[in-house]
């Protein structure tokens, strides 16, 4: 499968993987080399950054060495209170590149249900690293919840709400 660049920017964020899950789609996503992209992890000094921020640090970064140290040194970032947190953050994708690119993950990870995807939006651009996490997990788990429910033919959960005091950075 090819991806074509649908941007100069076409970046793949890791949040929440283990060494050897990042090492295990760092060979899925580079399995192309003649397609441009950028893959990083996150650390723990991420977790406050505006997403837009985040994406223009790792381009900046373009040395590999310099990239490689500060996104794969020290331990992954985390998020007190959530057992799982893997998120893919893609960013600079068309749509049909989306689609293959998740489509591709899903079929060469060991758990593809337990990663959350996330695709850059007007809204969440200007959104810390840390409350994209949380929200793509809370929106993550309540369709995971809807389709148990319609697989058991229960009625549907009620879709979350963003409440104020709903996420707290780094707590």
């Amino acid at each position: 499968m090819s991806l074509t660049p649908a941007s100069q920017e076409r970046t793949v964020i890791a949040h929440g993987f283990s060494p050897d899950e990042i090492a295990q789609l760092e060979g899925v996503l580079h399995h192309d080399d003649h397609q441009p992209l950028i893959f990083a992890t996150t650390r723990d000094h991420h977790l406050k950054l505006a997403l837009q921020d985040l994406v223009r640090l790792v381009h900046r970064e373009t040395d590999a060495a310099q990239l490689a140290a500060s996104t794969s040194s020290g331990q992954p970032a985390r998020i007190p209170g959530r057992e799982n947190q893997r998120v893919l953050y893609l960013h600079g994708f068309d749509k049909k590149e989306l689609f293959g690119l998740v489509d591709l993950v899903k079929k060469n990870v060991a758990n593809p249900k337990g990663i959350a995807f996330a695709t850059s939006t007007t809204n969440n651009l200007s959104m810390p690293l840390a409350r994209l996490v949380w929200e793509v997990w809370r929106d993550h788990d309540y369709m995971e919840s809807r389709r148990q429910a319609q697989r058991e033919g229960r009625p549907l959960p009620p879709p979350p709400e963003d409440e104020p005091g709903d996420f707290v950075p780094g707590s």
